[in-house]
């Protein structure tokens, strides 16, 4: 355990006699006691020492306990020290708050009670050794709090310079995806120019007219691909722009299915189609309403095996057409659904089979609906279960009124019946 640090209190006092008394009654405290015997003495030790606790006579010849206490009070060290009077004569309360203004704490009268004493300068210092232990704490903790604030701003630093790099690393990875986009793009188009020519030199050729096919069909493939990387690139950058109008819902399923039916029928799947009874008109951009569809269908097509069904219902929900795509195929796990519609995600899946694509198209679909205005969800039973995928979209404005129109018919006609 440490050793409690020693208190220096001094006492003043013109008589030696009654000095000595002080000190043999507190000598047992086991303190630090110097002796003065004027007041003049007492303000050169003052000056020397640290004294946390004076003990003073009231009457001295040269300075008086009220004059030495007010001087002792003007020093900034010395703000806090217990200043206790010792007096022989009755004080009135006149001269008591005078002592007190001066800077006295405490008095004690002539006969001095050893006990009382000891008692008073005890209290006081015990008093000063918690102050300064509370002061010592103080100041730790003002250090490591600054230590602290010097880490967190030291982190925060890093943690901006880590999210600025990242946010480069981002927009680079867009400038590339960009211009990798638009470089393929010109191979591309001389293939598939050079395809078109070569159909017409191998028809008469079984071999080279599957050699024709085989390219004609895989260039298609990256030509798709392609346009998929530039319009994620376009819409990450903030550079495409969706033509919002109304839009009839079973012509933009339509020309959907047509897009994708060259896959559908690829694989012999069955497609079972489910329109609207009635005109439904979306508020949307029809040629990215046109992709979204036929991503979802392509989708539907490619994760299950040949020979598979799909359905593709679409229908308006109040002031919202719903457009949902069924498929029966290799379903998705709830981690899985959670991720479905992040980019590049597919180069990530395990499923023990592989597909063509780089996991992009329901991540496009996603952001493609979202700049329309609409939500895109996925859900499914589990693994093996298949998968659906549901497109809610609000309708045109025209449709809402006559919507409103028809219920507050309905409900005219309920009143009167």
């Amino acid at each position: 355990m440490e050793t409690a640090e020693k208190v220096n209190i001094l006492l003043v006092d013109d008589q030696p006699g009654k000095l000595l008394t002080y000190q043999a009654m507190l000598s047992e405290l086991g303190e630090n006691l110097i002796m003065a015997n004027s007041g003049r003495e007492a303000l050169e030790i003052l000056l020397k020492t640290d004294v946390r606790i004076v003990l003073m006579d009231v009457s001295m010849p040269d300075v008086d306990g009220f004059e030495l206490a007010e001087i002792i009070r003007q020093h900034p060290r010395y703000q806090k020290t217990a200043i206790i009077f010792v007096s022989a004569v009755h004080l009135t309360d006149v001269d008591v708050l005078k002592g007190y203004e001066s800077g006295a704490v405490d008095y004690v009268s002539v006969p001095v009670v050893p006990e009382l004493l000891r008692a008073k300068v005890r209290v006081f210092a015990e008093l000063y050794r918690k102050s300064e232990a509370l002061e010592r704490f103080n100041r730790e903790l003002e250090q490591r709090v600054a230590e602290r604030t010097e880490e967190l701003e030291a982190a925060a630093a890093k943690q901006v310079e880590l999210t600025q790099y990242l946010r480069q690393v981002d927009r680079r990875k867009d400038e590339f995806l960009a211009q990798l986009s638009h470089e393929l793009r010109n191979p591309l188009a001389g293939m598939r120019n050079a395809t078109t020519l070569l159909r017409y030199k191998v028809a008469n050729d079984p071999e080279l007219l599957w050699c024709h096919d085989v390219i004609d069909r895989q260039s298609k493939q990256l030509i798709r691909l392609v346009d998929d990387l530039l319009d994620v690139s376009r819409i990450t950058r903030g550079k495409i722009n969706v033509k919002l109008e109304p839009v009839d819902l079973s012509t933009t399923v339509g020309q959907a299915v047509e897009t994708s039916q060259p896959i559908i029928t690829g694989r012999r799947h069955q497609l079972d189609l489910s329109l609207p009874s009635a005109p439904v008109v979306v508020q949307a951009d029809a040629a990215r309403l046109t992709q979204v569809i036929a991503n979802l269908l392509n989708n539907a097509a490619k994760f299950q095996d040949e020979g598979g069904r799909i359905e593709l219902k679409a229908d308006r929900d109040g002031v919202n057409a719903i457009i949902a795509v069924r498929d029966y195929g290799i379903g998705m796990t709830e981690e899985m659904v959670a991720q479905v519609f992040e980019l590049f995600w597919q180069a990530e899946r395990d499923w023990h089979r592989s597909h063509d694509g780089l996991g992009i198209g329901l991540s496009l679909v996603k952001q493609l609906v979202e700049l329309q205005g609409g939500t895109v969800t996925a859900a499914s039973a589990g693994l093996g279960q298949g998968s659906e995928f549901t497109v809610r979209l609000p309708c045109a404005q025209e449709q809402v009124a006559v919507l409103a129109t028809d219920l507050g018919q309905v409900a005219g006609a309920r009143v009167i019946a």
